[in-house]
């Protein structure tokens, strides 16, 4: 969205919910959509209560309150570590791909992220079935017409090159660039 003024955000429900249950949605986030669902207070007070108990002495006892690195973020090779979704392997086969202009390579990148049978993310636990014959491409809306519908406004602290102006939701496509306030208030 770039940068959006915060009227832009209030109310507009430009995201879905990935991992909370309908209860916490429904009393904290009225409105939301979440296809997925996930965890209730419960998990996310015990969550909260481990990750305080880990940085604090809780009873006084004078225990070690140095944090343990749990894996998070660095990589341990094994089978009883945690497997991440960018790791060397891949992240090494999309700079191969992408230096090498190597349209197999990436390839190769698509289906070790894609992988199914080590899902990192919602899209690697579905199976996408096509729901009928594709739409043809002459009864597909064009761009121009379904843009017209974009609602989410936003500001701008200007823009490099005129083509991106005129590309912009920010309004300053009208606007001359020696017009535009901002050039003041900034330097």
């Amino acid at each position: 969205m770039g940068i959006s003024t915060l009227q832009s955000y209030q109310s507009a429900r430009i995201f879905e919910a990935i991992g909370l249950s309908q209860e916490v949605i429904d009393k904290y986030f009225t409105g939301t959509q979440s296809a997925a669902g996930g965890i209730g207070m419960r998990e996310i007070q015990e969550d909260v209560t481990w990750r305080h108990d880990q940085a604090f002495d809780p009873l006084g006892l004078g225990t070690d309150t140095t944090l343990d690195s749990v894996g998070f973020h660095g990589l341990r090779s094994g089978r009883d570590k945690e497997d991440h979704l960018y790791n060397p392997e891949t992240i090494i086969a999309l700079r191969q791909a992408v230096r090498n202009n190597d349209y197999n390579r990436f390839k190769e990148y698509t289906a070790m992220v894609d992988d199914s049978g080590r899902p990192h993310t919602l899209r690697g636990l579905m199976d996408l079935v096509p729901a009928g014959d594709p739409v043809p491409l002459e009864e597909v809306e064009p761009v121009e017409s379904i843009v017209k519908r974009f609602k989410t406004g936003a500001m701008s602290f200007g823009t490099p090159a005129r083509a991106a102006r005129i590309r912009s939701d920010s309004g300053q496509a009208a606007t001359a660039p020696s017009n535009r306030w901002h050039r003041d208030v900034l330097a």
